[in-house]
């Protein structure tokens, strides 16, 4: 199903733009133009001049707050495109912050130029309907100085309204463009959400859009010579170009934010892997040390084992040394000792023992 906003407004901006080209249409088409009267400021000419514009300025209005109401229905679509193509805040907010601030801006001044439009048009033509604009100096002399001085100053408040609608051309284009560099991007992880045509369209937009703003300025300093030029940039960018773009936007932000709002952990996880990972190590390491990182370390449990095996004893040898501890010695060699410790020396030991070292001894033995 369609996103209803962008739908919204993609048919208000259709309407707006074919009441506008038809007001281009019917001002180019009036018979009484005349380029010399009007730098002249003829009083006759801009008589008829308003004539003109009375009649016609209902649908200059309506024209004008249909573009506005537009730009508010397509202001919630367009930050929600930043949103989801910024993945959720977490990649590129710079660029994304952009798009949403042009979209307001465009938004703003379309309306801030609608109101001052619609406010100074209704004091001027009241002023032309009802005020004294014949004579200034005296009664008896018509003057028109009073047509001259509200012509003065239609056409500066004229030129602020002119130059506000052209930046509305520039916001955008800046919008188009930020919004194809973003889907570009994109499309180089997950190519089936947007539509390549799709954003191509979007990048062709942008570039007519400037030269809408060129063609803007220059139907303002010479409207016969540029005003066909503009004329037919606005038929081919505002009724065929800029509609078909919103309305494929229509079917394709509903699957965006669907997939956005499907897997918003996936995407704080892939971000956070980015944003956490730490540097790599670039210091280079010592061949003991790289030997070292490079060999496989034992598991904690072989380590375990062969620790406690290379303090333990054999089990055979503990039992046969505690056995031989305990035990007395063998009745012989108990018996042996204690006789031998309690028996007299031989005697050829004793008389050995006796017998002076200098000389032979005097004692005989039998």
């Amino acid at each position: 199903m369609p996103d209803c906003f962008v739908a919204t407004a993609a048919v208000l901006m259709f309407a707006a733009n074919a009441l506008l080209i038809v007001y281009y249409v019917k001002e180019r088409e009036r018979s009484h133009f005349d380029r010399d009267l009007f730098e002249e400021l003829d009083p006759a000419y801009i008589r008829l001049e308003w004539d003109h514009r009375i009649d016609n300025t209902a649908l200059w209005t309506a024209a004008g707050f249909i573009n506005g109401f537009a730009w508010l229905f397509l202001c919630v679509p367009i930050i929600e495109l930043s949103w989801i193509l910024s993945r959720r805040g977490t990649s590129s907010t710079s660029l994304h912050l952009a798009i949403a601030f042009f979209a307001l801006a465009g938004s703003f001044t379309e309306w801030i130029s609608r109101l001052y439009f619609v406010g100074s048009n209704i004091a001027t033509r009241h002023l032309a309907r009802n005020f004294n604009l014949d004579r200034w100096i005296s009664n008896n002399v018509q003057d028109d100085l009073g047509w001259r001085a509200l012509e003065v100053t239609h056409l500066i408040t004229s030129a602020y309204v002119w130059f506000l609608d052209a930046f509305e051309w520039i916001c955008l284009s800046i919008i188009l463009i930020l919004t194809y560099s973003s889907v570009r991007h994109w499309r180089e992880h997950d190519s089936s959400t947007f539509d390549g045509c799709w954003n191509a369209l979007g990048l062709f937009i942008g570039l007519m859009c400037i030269l809408e703003f060129v063609a803007e300025i220059l139907r303002f300093d010479g409207y016969r010579t540029f005003g066909p030029i503009a004329i037919v940039y606005a038929v081919l960018n505002r009724l065929i170009l800029i509609p078909i773009w919103l309305l494929t936007l229509s079917f394709l932000l509903p699957r965006a934010t669907a997939k956005s709002e499907a897997a918003p952990n996936e995407l704080e996880l892939s971000t956070m892997d980015t944003a956490v990972a730490p540097p790599a190590n670039t210091n280079p390491l010592s061949p003991p040390a790289a030997a070292f990182a490079q060999s496989p370390l034992p598991e904690v449990s072989s380590v375990a084992e062969s620790s406690v095996a290379s303090t333990l004893p054999p089990p055979e040898s503990v039992a046969e040394s505690s056995m031989a501890s305990t035990l007395p010695p063998p009745p012989e060699s108990v018996a042996g000792s204690s006789m031998a410790s309690t028996l007299p020396p031989p005697p050829d030991t004793v008389v050995q023992s006796q017998e002076p070292d200098d000389g032979p001894s005097d004692l005989v033995l039998t």
